[in-house]
């Protein structure tokens, strides 16, 4: 009986909560705030089993705590709507969603030149609804100037973002590039040689960069002339003797240039030496001594007899030729300065056999003479 009872009494309680009055409420975890504003609210309604959400931002929902996101500044009006048993009720919160107004980022620049060493931009803030602004400059930099004037000290490839915020704390940002900062050229140039003492001798300048493209070359030989090739390698005869420090500027594809100085080339007179002998002319064997003069700078002199005979020694030298013939001898010196030059004997040295004398007679005898 007392069983009955109990179970009676939980089905009254039952049926009296299915057909209790409903109650629609609900709570949000933001109420203001910058677009776009995402806000996630809590159904807080009783005696409900379904529900409409109206966000009055051209969205709804049927979810028992939904979430919105409300894109143009101003005030929202939520509507809840709550579904039982027992019937239905609403809730109007007006005004119950503030978006605050955030600014519009935008700016324009201007490169003035986008080399490694010679680069400037200018960053004009073309911005609508802002107080302050902060640039970075995708380097690490970054500055808090209405507008900026930039340069960067190493090449690479640099975005640049404005970020500007108004008197809410809402904020609004812009990128553009990467901006291109183009490197300068790494340079190595050489020449065949930094020595000769032949002032007609032709140098070959050569010239290379490990980094860049370089679409042309200007070089500045070191006596005032100067030649603009778009060649690495070039050519060029001084045709007079002293030191010269030539250099090169070279611009890349992308019009960065850089220069660089080579070594000074020494171009040393020669000297006009004499090549002498103390005989032109004889009968083999021939004893011949030879001079080259002046003597005071020679370090060494390789003589070349013409008959066979190569030795080196100094200034003199004493060779015996012992046949037939003409030679020509060369002498090649070599001077405490490091020039060597051939020296071409003037003349010839010319052996021949001494001639063979004959005779023959027309009477073998005969009276003497007498005188009467």
């Amino acid at each position: 009986m007392k069983c009955r009872l109990l179970i009676i009494i939980l089905i009254f309680f039952k049926i009296n909560s299915l057909f209790s009055q409903v109650n629609a409420s609900f709570n949000a975890d933001t109420t203001v705030g910058c677009s776009p504003l995402v806000v996630n609210f809590t159904n807080t309604s009783t005696n409900s089993i379904s529900f409409f959400w109206d966000f009055n931002n051209g969205s709804t929902s049927i979810l028992n705590n939904p979430s919105a996101t409300f894109i143009n500044p101003g005030f929202y009006t939520i509507k809840l709507v709550a579904n039982g048993v027992s019937g239905s009720d609403s809730i109007i919160s007006i005004d119950y969603i503030h978006v605050l107004d955030k600014p519009s980022a935008s700016f324009s620049y201007n490169i003035l030149s986008n080399c490694e060493n010679d680069n400037f931009i200018d960053f004009t803030n073309t911005s609508v609804g802002y107080t302050s602004s902060i640039w970075d400059f995708g380097n690490g930099d970054t500055t808090n100037s209405i507008n900026s004037t930039y340069s960067y000290q190493n090449s690479g490839n640099y975005p640049v973002t404005l970020v500007v915020y108004n008197n809410f704390g809402c904020s609004d940002d812009s990128t553009i590039g990467p901006l291109i900062i183009n490197p300068t050229p790494i340079l190595n140039a050489v020449t065949d040689s930094n020595f000769t003492c032949d002032s007609s001798y032709i140098f070959t300048f050569s010239g290379s960069s490990s980094n860049s493209v370089v679409s042309h070359w200007e070089w500045f030989f070191g006596d005032g002339i100067d030649s603009l090739s778009s060649s690495s390698n070039i050519q060029y005869s001084y045709n007079s003797t002293g030191l010269f420090t030539p250099r090169v500027i070279a611009t890349t594809i992308n019009g960065c240039l850089d220069s660089v100085n080579l070594n000074t080339i020494n171009i040393i007179p020669k000297v006009e030496y004499t090549f002498s002998s103390n005989i032109l002319f004889g009968c083999p064997p021939l004893d011949v001594n030879f001079t080259i003069s002046p003597s005071n700078n020679i370090q060494n002199v390789t003589w070349n007899f013409d008959d066979g005979n190569i030795i080196s020694g100094a200034a003199s030298s004493n060779n015996q030729y012992i046949s037939n013939g003409l030679y020509y001898p060369i002498a090649t010196v070599e001077s405490n300065n490091g020039c060597i030059q051939d020296v071409l004997f003037p003349n010839s040295i010319s052996l021949s056999n001494a001639p063979i004398g004959t005779f023959n007679m027309s009477n073998f005898s005969g009276c003497s003479s007498t005188t009467p």
